[in-house]
C-alpha cells in the first residue's frame, strides 16, 4: 500500500482526507477527516520514533543500538519531534524536559539497569556518594 499523501506535490499545501473506504465491505464515507501528526514525518523521523518508542524512551540503549552518542540521539529526536510538530516553544526538549523535573522524577525516568549499575558502582566503593548522586540527576 502506497503512503498516504499529506503534502500537495503542486503547491506543497496541506492536503485532507475526503473519503475513506472499508475494503472488507466496499463502504465509503465521504467528509473532511483530519490527518495524523505522524503521518507529515519523513520516514527518517518515523523510523527514528519508532525505534525510540521500542527502547521505551531509553536513549541510552537506542544511542548503543544505533552505534551513535547519547548527544546525537537526542539531537534525532529533537528532529523527530520537530517533524511531527511535538516540540514548540512553549514544550521543552526530551533533555530540557528531564532536568526541568525534580530529581526523585529524573530517578524514576532512568532505566532500572541504569540506575542499579551506578547503585552498584557506590556500593563497591567505585564512586563516592555525591557522584553517585550527580550521575543519579544526569538521567
Amino acid at each position: 500500500m502506497a503512503k498516504r499523501l499529506v503534502v500537495c506535490p503542486v503547491c506543497s499545501g496541506d492536503l485532507s482526507v475526503s473519503k475513506v473506504s472499508c475494503a472488507a465491505c466496499c463502504l465509503s464515507i465521504e467528509g473532511a477527516f483530519g490527518t495524523c501528526r505522524f503521518c507529515r514525518a519523513q520516514p527518517d523521523h518515523a523510523a527514528f520514533i519508532e525505534m525510540f518508542l521500542r527502547h521505551r524512551g531509553n536513549m541510552t540503549s537506542l544511542a548503543g543500538e544505533l552505534g551513535v552518542s547519547f548527544p546525537t540521539v537526542a539531537r534525532r529526536l529533537d528532529a523527530a519531534l520537530d517533524a511531527v510538530g511535538l516540540r514548540g516553544d512553549a514544550q521543552p526538549g526530551a533533555a530540557e524536559a528531564l532536568q526541568a523535573q525534580p530529581p526523585a522524577e529524573n530517578v524514576r525516568a532512568m532505566s532500572d539497569t541504569a540506575r542499579r549499575a551506578v547503585l552498584e558502582m557506590l556500593d563497591r566503593g567505585e564512586i563516592s556518594a555525591e557522584e553517585a548522586t550527580r550521575r543519579l540527576r544526569e538521567f
